[in-house]
């Protein structure tokens, strides 16, 4: 330790310059990594999809079905934000969920009978539906409710999906679970080149009666085959 004072006091111009040369090269190493950083950022164009954890809910309509099943029903809303600088466009969304063990078998959406509605006090809000088509609120409202999935660069789309499957639980065990652990769910859709995103959520339980306010006609949902996703 004496030997390295004693340099340092017999040489203090040197040691001046090795501090800056040091300087200068932590600067230029931290100056890269920003450079790099900045670059990776800008590189990262990929899609991006999620789910609004606030209208992500499940909720049984049929307690006991013609074939003994429990019929029940999931609805979410998801954003699907584009970063690129080029039109991305998006379809074939498809859900997977968890109640017990492994994902059960891929969800198709199924079509509204009746855009979601929520009350705002003195008005009512229509939402959006992801690829729906409601021609008679587009001519009230002056513009078209419901995304295309065609997303601009640098632009969002939202809108709700509706699942409905049937589950050989009792309906019994299966509110239980949907109070009380909810229903995790897992959703994707494809790009133009067939790539696959996928994004995780949880549906929290909603009561019967509500969902029947939140979506008109979605009553006659209930049974037949081909309200099945």
């Amino acid at each position: 330790m004496d030997k390295i004072l004693n340099a340092i006091e017999a040489h203090p111009h040197t040691i001046t310059i090795f501090i800056f040369i040091c300087g200068i090269i932590i600067g230029w190493f931290s100056g890269l990594f920003k450079l790099v950083k900045h670059i990776a950022e800008k590189s990262d164009n990929r899609l991006r999809i999620r789910i609004n954890t606030r209208t992500a809910r499940c909720s049984i309509i049929n307690e006991k079905s013609k074939n003994s099943k429990t019929r029940f029903v999931i609805i979410l809303s998801v954003k699907v934000s584009n970063p690129s600088e080029k039109l991305i466009s998006v379809s074939d969304f498809r859900l997977q969920y968890k109640i017990f063990g492994s994902y059960e078998r891929m969800l198709a959406p199924l079509s509204f009978p009746n855009p979601p509605i929520v009350n705002l006090g003195m008005n009512d809000k229509v939402l959006p539906v992801f690829g729906g088509s409601f021609p008679a609120i587009d001519q009230a409202l002056g513009r078209e409710l419901c995304p295309d999935g065609n997303v601009l660069p640098g632009h969002t789309q939202d809108g709700y999906l509706m699942f409905i499957d049937e589950s050989s639980l009792s309906s019994s065990e299966l509110l239980s679970h949907m109070m009380n652990k909810g229903i995790v769910i897992l959703l994707s859709c494809l790009d133009v080149r067939d790539k696959r995103y996928k994004t995780v959520g949880l549906a929290q339980y909603l009561e019967k009666k509500k969902l029947f306010e939140l979506i008109p006609g979605i009553e006659h949902y209930i049974e037949g085959d081909r309200f099945l996703s």
